[in-house]
């Protein structure tokens, strides 16, 4: 639906990693020149010969200290500063923000 009353060169964005039903309608996409991004979604894999969700076994691993996760936060503000940090999120391209948190201690 979201397709069909999106204006003509609109950007969608598919939030969900299923295929679309088997009866999708694709012309809007092209007669429209829709700008379709999806997000990144994970499946089932097998890692060390054990099946389950791709991001459980992400999970696992940063659990299992396999994989370091704290060069991701790269910078933290006090919460009176919050301005400060939705603007350095703003500005990913200058600032290098990949986390950002607030420390409340």
């Amino acid at each position: 639906m979201a397709v069909r009353v999106l204006k003509a060169r609109g950007h969608a964005r598919q939030e969900r990693g299923e295929p679309p039903p088997d009866d999708w309608e694709w012309t809007p996409l092209y007669f429209k020149e829709i700008s379709w991004v999806g997000s990144n979604a994970f499946g089932v894999e097998e890692v060390d010969g054990i099946r389950m969700h791709g991001i459980a076994h992400y999970l696992k691993m940063v659990e299992e200290g396999r994989i370091d996760i704290s060069p991701m936060l790269t910078h933290t503000f006090r919460l009176e500063d919050w301005h400060s940090a939705f603007e350095v999120l703003a500005t990913q391209q200058e600032s290098g923000a990949i986390k950002v948190a607030f420390d409340f201690r």
